[in-house]
């Protein structure tokens, strides 16, 4: 099947578009939730959690060979593994300033739900 295309720029993808994407979260629980104890200690609510998603082309999300959860892409996951492990005093500021840097260098950012 054919990926979308879903134009740069669209600020959100509406409820139509939206059945061809796939909803990513830009902060992942992790293996055992690890990473969503994490964010919590860190001051990003279970409901902030929840609120965060883009709506992205199937494509982008999980499809080789650059899904944002495949080793080719980076991997978001093991991303924020990474990150989380080297900025264990993070302020909440610093954990949002992270989600964005992330969605800008992945192109996601223009997907995220408002």
């Amino acid at each position: 099947a054919a990926v979308p295309f879903v134009p740069a720029g669209l600020g959100y993808v509406d409820d139509a578009a939206r059945a061809a994407t796939h909803a990513h979260h830009i902060f992942p629980a992790g293996r055992g939730g690890k990473l969503a104890r994490w964010f919590g200690e860190h001051g990003i609510t279970e409901a902030e959690r929840a609120r965060w998603l883009a709506d992205i082309p199937a494509g982008l999300h999980t499809y080789k060979p650059k899904g944002l959860h495949t080793n080719l892409g980076g991997n978001w996951n093991r991303t924020w593994d990474t990150w989380q492990q080297a900025n264990q005093g993070a302020t909440r500021y610093d954990v949002l300033r992270q989600s964005v840097r992330m969605m800008d260098r992945s192109g996601i950012r223009q997907f995220r739900r408002r």
